[in-house]
């Protein structure tokens, strides 16, 4: 005799799928179902699970997703979205800023800072941290039309600006080396000499000094 998916598995293997499921789709999914199910088949579904008196798990404890931005959109678009949250703090903590024409220089904005000094700040957005860190190869590009990327020298920024997508974090560093490593947990050492550490650098607590 035909037996449909939602009853082709016994109680145990049934009541196994739905310990790990959020949702109706979850479980059809996992009975072998191509699509979404139908009204029937979700009924189904739905009667099985009262009857062996088992629940679905939590929506809201399922956890968050994050996909890389750049399977959507270009390297240039994911920098842009490090660009807009910086100006969103800038709004947020009452700060001047000037967004130049163009990308023809080594900055990317100036900012009026707190104590009224025009500031330029250029804006690095990373994606994804690995082992809990930070790794930025801290270069430009060919903006003065020559070949290949170059260092940053004392006078093309005053300040860097990193936005981390993943920890939804800004950094800011009075810094021009061409190689950074950034950490969220400090080491049990505490170790500063090649390593710097997020709470150092949270924009809220440095731009008010500035």
């Amino acid at each position: 005799m035909f037996k449909s998916l939602v009853n082709s598995l016994s109680d145990d293997e049934f009541k196994e799928i739905v310990s790990k499921s959020y949702t109706i789709n979850d479980v059809a999914k996992a009975l072998g179902f191509q699509n979404a199910p139908g009204a029937k088949s979700r009924e189904k579904i739905k009667n099985r699970i009262k009857e062996l008196n088992i629940s679905l798990k939590d929506i809201n404890s399922k956890p968050i997703e994050y996909k890389r931005v750049s399977e959507y959109f270009t390297s240039k678009d994911v920098g842009l979205v490090g660009e807009k949250y910086f100006e969103f703090l800038c709004a947020k903590f009452n700060i001047v800023c000037f967004k130049p024409n163009g990308d023809n220089l080594a900055y990317d904005y100036l900012i009026e800072s707190p104590s009224k000094k025009m500031l330029k700040i250029q804006i690095k957005t990373v994606e994804f941290l690995k082992n809990n860190r930070i790794y930025l190869r801290n270069k430009h590009g060919n903006y003065d039309r020559s070949s290949g990327s170059k260092e940053y020298n004392e006078n093309d920024y005053d300040y860097l600006c990193i936005y981390s997508i993943e920890k939804d974090i800004m950094l800011l560093l009075n810094t021009k080396k061409s190689s950074i490593t950034i950490s969220t947990e400090r080491s049990k050492n505490n170790q500063k000499d090649k390593v710097m550490y997020f709470e150092d650098y949270l924009f809220e607590n440095i731009i008010s000094s500035l």
